[in-house]
């Protein structure tokens, strides 16, 4: 017992100093310094160019549009999420169900990219990252939907191109949702108490998207 309370204290400690570096004070007052997207990106990403990220998502270098320059900020940023995600899990020997459904929003996300550019032929920018913890086998986008085989998205394989799109997301997010409240409720009951209004929180934001 004693070496487990050990180990989730240094956990704990590890994830502050990984949210520390995260704090705004004065970052804050440098990024409003900030006059354009480029300058804002550069300062957010040093070293890691102004495109980033190809297909849907588009470059946004020097002569990219505003639009294109904010997906790309934006993917960036959310990929440094999901290298955070990945390393907080790998502190656990065994990853709380929660946390690791938590990143795994990203293989959803995945799989309605996927899904997008089959109904669309828009070619997908590349997938997310989610390491061993990955849903889709590494070859999904190249042997799709055949690569569904074995996965909690299999039931879709048929419905793509049959099913409005629209359909085929809400039903997705409903799964990625109730598996979430699944994990949520799994909890010990003072625990699930913290964690539930978060949730709730969360699938009304969900909504409130859905609705407009």
């Amino acid at each position: 017992m004693k070496t487990q309370v050990s180990r989730y204290a240094f956990i704990h400690a590890k994830m502050h100093g990984i949210m520390a570096k995260s704090c705004f004070d004065e970052r804050l007052r440098f990024l409003l310094k900030m006059t354009s997207l480029l300058e804002l990106s550069n300062a957010l990403f040093p070293g890691a160019g102004s495109s980033g990220s190809s297909g849907a998502f588009g470059g946004g270098g020097e002569g990219g549009s505003d639009r294109e320059l904010v997906h790309d900020v934006q993917r960036k940023f959310e990929k440094s999420i999901v290298k955070t995600l990945v390393r907080l899990l790998s502190f656990f020997r065994e990853p709380p169900p929660l946390l690791v459904h938590v990143l795994r929003e990203y293989d959803y996300r995945n799989f309605l990219a996927l899904v997008r550019g089959k109904n669309s032929g828009v070619q997908t920018a590349g997938l997310w990252d989610t390491g061993k913890y990955a849903l889709l086998p590494p070859d999904a986008g190249e042997n799709f939907p055949a690569s569904l085989a074995n996965t909690p998205f299999e039931k879709y394989a048929a419905l793509s191109g049959v099913k409005p799109l629209s359909e085929i997301e809400f039903e997705v997010d409903r799964q990625y949702y109730e598996e979430l409240a699944a994990c949520a409720l799994a909890l010990p009951s003072g625990e699930a108490s913290r964690v539930r209004p978060l949730l709730e929180a969360e699938i009304v934001l969900r909504n409130l998207v859905w609705a407009l």
